[in-house]
């Protein structure tokens, strides 16, 4: 006994569980944004995983030295693009140490490696670092020791109502009943 397919009165299997054709059952699926969503997230999780980043790496790179090593054109297009994508491959030979390129380099290097840090405390973190051979992690435990304890001391040199305003100004609310700024009638943050 066959059935009937709900969408276009196709034949189906007694074994069907959809009600659908293949290919009516296809478009619905296809047309449904949750189950796109599921299925475009399903795949991003699978493409995250390590073991199948190395299985693509370990294929594209087969494939690229095996069509480099066959066809001379592919070669050329590579070494053209690698040319404009890394330039000739002199790097820093053209631009010599002290350069304003490199200055600008190292700064924006620092910035990103020490991002945690202020500036006013890298110079004393460097001098923990590199001068009294700390490990960096325990360096940087001792930066943020420090920090806080500055925090702590600027804090308790300001009056009530300094602070008060300074609550105001990271978002801290006014507390029920009161109009003006006035002691304790502001809300923590």
């Amino acid at each position: 006994m066959t059935r009937a397919c709900i969408d276009c009165c196709g034949p189906i299997s007694a074994r069907n569980r959809s009600g659908r054709c293949k290919s009516c059952n296809l478009k619905w699926v296809q047309s449904s944004p949750e189950i796109e969503q599921r299925r475009v997230a399903a795949v991003r999780a699978s493409m995250e995983r390590p073991e199948w980043k190395a299985k693509q790496r370990a294929a594209l790179s087969h494939y690229h030295k095996r069509k480099i090593a066959t066809d001379p054109v592919y070669r050329q297009m590579m070494v053209e693009r690698g040319r404009r994508v890394h330039g000739d491959g002199i790097g820093n030979r053209i631009r010599p140490a002290g350069s304003e390129a490199r200055a600008r380099a190292g700064q924006k290097i620092t910035d990103a490696k020490l991002a945690w840090c202020p500036p006013d405390k890298r110079d004393q973190y460097r001098q923990l670092v590199y001068n009294r051979h700390f490990r960096a992690s325990e360096a940087k435990a001792i930066i943020l020791d420090q920090i806080k304890v500055d925090q702590e001391r600027f804090h308790n040199r300001l009056s009530p109502f300094e602070r008060q305003e300074m609550a105001l100004q990271k978002g801290a609310g006014l507390t029920e009943g009161y109009s003006k700024v006035t002691l304790g009638g502001v809300r923590r943050a």
